[in-house]
């Protein structure tokens, strides 16, 4: 039987508007601020996030386009620029997913997808395909394989199942996933197994926008068998602390442990290996983003940490 354990929370407050609705209206403020192109910016975004959704909003997309077209009377010409260079990339990528050189074909995509990605759509199913056929199967690598570094260095690998991430420093190590998630639908649940040598300030990272907003599921392991979990949300630069709790770590006989959570629609319930050690409310809704990996260093040198067993349960 699993045992919970209470914990001081704080309220959030809750929002209505889509990724894309967001960035519009960024956009608009940056307008407004006399900022023109960050303005741009922000509407590129808000056309990556309205092709990712599952349903077009084409009345949105619409109203963002001819918004566009007043700040910039280039905007058409600079799209259907960045159409054609996007097909020129995936062409290109399709070819060199043919030929079997994934690690060059990667870097193709993710700059056709930032391009135009909707139609970098197909490619990207290929790609998926070829590599968890080369390098990895399952949850985690369908999650990774095509992941964007966002800090550290670029030696994450697959041995088999294996993600492993590499040595790092007093610094951040960040892996996104590529697929876009919706996590406050009730019941679904995300969790994975680690293994780390020595003591480790680990992240799950879910509902991941951008550098500046996202959550973080937390495991800081303190030594002397004891640890801190933590739900904490991460906007403009500032944490706010949603929950933590500290918690017994136990001795594991072959060093894999489990951490995750579960959403019920109102709350986070958060696993430690088989305990229910932390209860927060949603920190933010809609709570979508992409989901990461996270590793903080606490000294100048820290031995690399293995990640395994990703499970994703709920997910449409």
């Amino acid at each position: 039987m699993r045992t919970c354990i209470a914990s001081a929370v704080i309220a959030i407050p809750a929002a209505t508007q889509s990724l894309a609705e967001s960035e519009y209206k960024l956009a608009k403020q940056a307008r407004d601020e006399g900022r023109d192109e960050a303005c741009l910016l922000h509407i590129d975004r808000a056309r990556r996030f309205l092709a990712d959704e599952p349903k077009l909003d084409k009345k949105l997309l619409e109203a963002i386009d001819k918004y566009a077209r007043t700040v910039d009377h280039r905007d058409v010409a600079r799209s259907k620029a960045m159409r054609k260079a996007a097909g020129k990339l995936l062409k290109v990528c399709q070819q060199y997913i043919d030929k079997g050189w994934l690690e060059i074909a990667g870097p193709l995509l993710g700059e056709a997808r930032r391009l135009d990605p909707t139609s970098a759509k197909a490619t990207q199913q290929k790609l998926s395909k070829a590599r968890n056929a080369s390098a990895g199967t399952g949850a985690l690598a369908e999650m990774f394989l095509e992941g964007e570094l966002i800090w550290g260095t670029d030696d994450w690998k697959f041995a088999g199942d294996v993600l492993i991430a590499p040595a790092y420093d007093e610094s951040k190590v960040l892996m996104i996933g590529d697929r876009r998630l919706r996590f406050d639908a009730p019941d679904r649940a995300t969790s994975v197994e680690f293994r780390a040598e020595g003591p480790v300030d680990l992240r799950i990272v879910f509902a991941y926008r951008h550098i500046e907003d996202y959550c973080v599921l937390r495991l800081d392991t303190e030594g002397a068998g004891k640890g801190k979990v933590e739900i904490a949300r991460y906007e403009a630069g500032k944490k706010t602390a949603i929950a933590s709790e500290t918690v017994d770590m136990p001795a594991s006989a072959d060093g894999w442990r489990r951490l995750g959570f579960q959403c019920d629609g109102e709350s986070l319930h958060v696993d430690f290996g088989e305990k229910r050690v932390l209860k927060a409310p949603i920190p933010m809704s809609p709570m979508r983003g992409f989901l990461g990996l996270m590793l903080l260093g606490k000294s100048a040198e820290n031995k690399p940490v293995s990640f395994r067993h990703l499970r994703m349960e709920g997910y449409e």
